[in-house]
């Protein structure tokens, strides 16, 4: 799908939000919204109700599905990712107890689905699905905003989960945003190029024999690199690096079958929940949960 077909890119912005504003969009102003989101779901406010407590709680971790679709999940800190998936997780848990009425039960109710969005992929899944259907794809000037990190959390998950259900929305927002991999895009073209490169390629898996679990998009800009999981029958895992450069997993109860730069292939061994990595990518190390379904 041509990114650019039929698309305006300047329609319903204003003026100072025109072509020239485009072009200096890389997701940075999404990753600070959700970092001041983060740090006041994080703190204790004397006098703050429990249902204030508890809506800022779940913004921040709404925000995080947004995250995801621009491909700014990596910024989170591990231990920032913990702290508030714990909180979050302790927070679905007693909201029966919060609201007061039933317009406030409706409200938290959304605000709890937009919040459990976030907090799986903050676990490292993948999600359910990507649509790849006809689905009416969000306005630009929503595409615009989300990325630059105006629209509060509740708001930029309905934007990301809108996203995720209009393969043309996506494709709206990587010809907006270029310097963005988006899961979305990201999603299979990694394996499909280490296929196809010039290096030795025997022992590598097909992806198209297995199925996605998660993808990665990795460093500050984003786009530095990117990274692919698939199962397979057999339930061993694949993952696919680009760019190609040296990469190994490890994990408890996991074997290693497989290694060459930009690909790996291990076996979970008796691992019945989500499969834990630890993940050496380049320069980088980080932890890796993917849920193997």
């Amino acid at each position: 799908l041509d990114p650019s077909e039929g698309l305006d890119p300047s329609e319903g912005l204003d003026p100072s939000e025109g072509l020239d504003a485009l072009g200096r969009l890389d997701g940075g102003g999404l990753v600070r919204a959700f970092e001041r989101a983060r740090l006041r779901a994080l703190s204790e406010s004397a006098g703050e109700t429990p249902r204030e407590r508890a809506e800022w709680v779940l913004e921040a971790t709404a925000y995080v599905s947004a995250l995801e679709v621009v491909g700014r999940l990596a910024s989170i800190e591990r231990a920032d990712r913990d702290a508030l998936a714990a909180r979050a997780r302790r927070t679905l848990l007693s909201l029966a107890g919060v609201a007061t009425d039933e317009d406030g039960r409706e409200a938290l109710d959304l605000a709890a689905r937009y919040a459990r969005e976030g907090l799986r992929a903050l676990s490292g899944a993948a999600a359910s699905e990507w649509g790849d259907g006809d689905d009416a794809p969000p306005p630009v000037r929503d595409l615009v905003r989300l990325v630059r990190g105006d629209l509060d959390g509740f708001a930029s998950a309905d934007v990301a989960l809108r996203l995720r259900g209009s393969r043309r929305g996506r494709a709206e927002l990587a010809g907006l945003v270029p310097s963005i991999a988006s899961p979305a895009a990201v999603r299979f073209r990694v394996a499909a190029d280490t296929l196809s490169d010039d290096a030795p390629n025997a022992a590598l898996r097909d992806p198209r024999e297995g199925r996605a679990i998660g993808s990665l998009s990795i460093g500050s800009p984003p786009g530095d690199g990117a990274l692919e999981a698939f199962v397979f029958p057999d339930r061993s895992v694949s993952i696919y690096a680009d760019p190609p450069l040296a990469l190994r997993v490890s994990g408890i109860g996991v074997e290693e079958r497989a290694a060459r730069p930009g690909y790996v292939e291990v076996r979970p061994l008796d691992v019945t929940g989500p499969l834990s990595l630890r993940v050496e990518y380049g320069d980088r190390s980080f932890e890796w949960v993917l849920a193997l379904g």
